[in-house]
């Protein structure tokens, strides 16, 4: 798992930190944040994400996010990151906080791109949502949506999203959310 995430955008570099021990009322954090967004109770996964002129902490509950090459997009002037059970859409270079949807009961892994929104990774369900980060579909499996070895465990192929349960049963879902296998 990676620690930090340096990205570049067109208004200047981004980075993305994993901040696990980050506490409130402490003064002996790592870093200090100038807004934070998400729960400050009972928290899983705790973002810090800095551009030359501002800083926040992201901080949500489920189980823990990792930084890692699927788990944020991108696009135009936003950033769509996967933090515990949701995903927070932010504006960029301020780093305004859009909107925050819960789009996995447990955890999300990854979130992928498609024509008017994306479609989520999560450990117990896979959910596409609109770029406004609406639930359109969303779909269950035998067991979570990894593998023991972790690998090939979801992909999306020409408008079919492939996932893999940890019992190894193969799904296979159309983009607009028709059950295939």
């Amino acid at each position: 798992m990676i620690e930090k995430l340096e990205l570049h955008t067109k208004h200047g570099a981004l980075k993305i930190i994993n901040d696990p021990n980050f506490q409130i009322s402490s003064v002996d954090n790592l870093y200090s944040y100038d807004r934070i967004y998400g729960m400050t109770n009972n928290v899983s996964t705790q973002f810090g994400i800095f551009t030359s002129n501002d800083s926040i902490l992201l901080s949500n509950s489920g189980g823990i996010s990792g930084l890692h090459d699927n788990c944020y997009l991108l696009e135009d002037d936003f950033l769509f990151l996967c933090v515990g059970n949701s995903i927070f859409s932010l504006a960029i270079p301020n780093l305004e906080l859009r909107w925050q949807s819960q789009v996995d009961t447990f955890s999300c892994f990854g979130i992928y791109k498609i024509a008017d929104g994306f479609i989520v990774h999560g450990e117990l369900e896979i959910t596409r949502i609109n770029t406004t980060g609406k639930i359109i579909w969303q779909h269950s499996g035998s067991d979570i949506f990894t593998t023991s070895d972790g690998i090939d465990t979801f992909k999306i192929e020409n408008n079919i999203i492939y996932a893999k349960s940890w019992d190894n049963r193969l799904y296979q879902f159309t983009l607009s959310g028709e059950i295939l296998m």
